[in-house]
């Protein structure tokens, strides 16, 4: 005879709901979330490396802030693949191949790199919306929604600095 934590236990799979496929649909965002994962990581590695290497009259706020930003950033690097694998896709290795970095060696180079660099990731991100929500992928489009912000509020605490 069968014990009832047994037979509960073989049926539980069967109760369980199939794992969600992607929609052939969702094959341009998740490029789109790769590029902007790709971007998230450039802007990453630079504001952690102008943290590294920033000196003059303005470093201790620099050095502050550029912390804020690269830790904001590092989490956010995980939510962005996070977002790609439950929509069932592995994070591809190009979304994290890198050029090298052109980070400048003064306060106002650094602060203008990385304001181009956010606001590329805007524009990135105001499309991908786009495509998320013609797509019909509410969590997409509010992940891209949240990183807009983000990079919104990032650029102009750079630009309010070098101003």
């Amino acid at each position: 005879m069968a014990r009832p934590q047994a037979a509960a236990r073989r049926a539980r799979p069967a109760d369980r709901p199939a794992p969600a496929t992607p929609a052939p649909n969702h094959a341009t965002t998740i490029e789109g979330l790769q590029e902007a994962l790709n971007l998230t990581f450039l802007t990453y590695r630079d504001t952690h490396l102008a943290h590294f290497n920033v000196r003059g009259p303005a470093f201790p706020q620099l050095h502050a802030l550029f912390e804020q930003q690269y830790e904001e950033l590092w989490h956010a690097v995980d939510q962005i693949a996070e977002r790609i694998r439950a929509m069932g896709h592995l994070v591809t290795h190009g979304a994290l191949t890198l050029p090298d970095s052109t980070l400048g060696q003064t306060e106002e180079d650094m602060l203008q790199l990385l304001t181009a660099e956010h606001r590329a990731a805007i524009a990135r991100w105001e499309v991908l919306y786009g495509m998320a929500e013609e797509g019909g992928d509410p969590a997409t489009a509010d992940l891209c929604t949240q990183r807009v912000a983000a990079h919104q509020k990032h650029a102009w605490m750079l630009e309010a600095t070098s101003a």
